[in-house]
């Protein structure tokens, strides 16, 4: 027992014995729905980059001092206070540090940083009018498999805790979503008292589709989930190149993505393939016809290839991808 608490101890020592001297340009963010594989994407990154990695700075309930920008914060064209863009600055240059944001980095000195985070999705394009050079990796994963893994941690029905899971619920109170979004807040507010599936659902769609029609394509990369899953090497090369990483040879990529990420809560439950029931299916497919149809107006054709593709059903399976 006393020595689990010193080796805990020591750890939490050594992830803030380090340097960080990076300057203001060299800054990527991993970003994500929860459960989607941004820990595991940052972790790989962060092994191959030399990257410090700074862990959900933007959660509140760990970092009190990122409290100003609240839960799932969107701005769109508002003004954001001082104390806001304060922050937001801090974390962007590496000034926050602590336990929870630090969690995954060791002694050393760092020139390069990396955020991983999921509740920023829907003020990336605020984020890159702070910092012009930041970049940007969104990472998607079918919304079955996050589902199922949501469900497992006990995410679905948890009103406890609603409002640091669910976007939902900030989103529908959000004066400048609901002037630059009035059809989807008018959907969400069906959901209201939701903590399943519609809930879930509104948060898969708004939490990609928000970036794509905000963002210019060139501002971000989209790394499919299962295509690094599958070919680690093919889904990095690229992605690599263009954040501007040296060069590592697939044996490092092949190394670095065998690892479990820091966050792989489920490596002892059973692990299988989620299949809709007929009501939950029914209700996948209602939300991904709204958000579609409702999306082509904002959404160039290219833009909009990736939000089918993503939608994409797989027969016989009982899976949306």
């Amino acid at each position: 027992m006393e020595s689990s608490i010193c080796k805990r101890a020591w750890r939490r020592l050594i992830c803030q014995m380090h340097l960080d001297l990076g300057s203001r340009r060299e800054c990527l963010i991993v970003n994500g729905l929860g459960r989607s594989g941004t820990t595991w994407v940052g972790n790989i990154l962060q092994s191959l980059g030399g990257y410090r990695s700074l862990f959900e700075p933007f959660f509140p309930a760990y970092v009190p001092s990122a409290t100003p920008l609240g839960y799932f914060p969107y701005f769109g064209d508002s003004v954001a206070s001082k104390e806001q863009v304060q922050v937001a600055n801090r974390i962007l240059s590496g000034r926050m540090r602590g336990k929870w944001v630090d969690r995954d980095n060791g002694f050393g000195i760092y020139r390069r940083r990396l955020i991983k985070d999921i509740r920023s999705s829907y003020m990336l394009p605020w984020l890159k009018q702070q910092m012009s050079a930041l970049k940007l990796i969104i990472v998607v994963r079918d919304p079955v498999s996050v589902y199922h893994s949501w469900l497992k941690l006990g995410w679905i029905g948890n009103r406890a805790r609603a409002k640091e899971i669910f976007a939902l619920h900030s989103l529908i109170e959000n004066e400048a979503f609901c002037r630059n979004y009035p059809e989807w807040a008018e959907y969400g507010r069906g959901f209201t008292s939701s903590v399943d599936l519609d809930a879930f659902l509104f948060d898969w769609f708004t939490s990609i589709l928000i970036p794509l029609i905000e963002l210019d394509s060139e501002d971000y990369i989209l790394l499919d989930y299962d295509a690094l899953k599958a070919d680690p090497v093919s889904t990095l090369k690229p992605i690599l190149r263009a954040i501007g990483g040296s060069t590592v040879s697939a044996e490092e990529i092949i190394q670095a993505a065998g690892r479990d990420s820091s966050t792989h809560f489920l490596v002892h439950t059973q692990s299988s393939e989620y299949v809709l029931n007929s009501d939950e299916r029914d209700c996948a497919e209602r939300a991904a016809s709204f958000f579609v149809n409702t999306s082509f107006e904002f959404l160039s054709s290219s833009k909009m290839e990736v939000m089918l593709s993503a939608t994409k059903e797989q027969r016989g399976r009982g899976k949306l991808r």
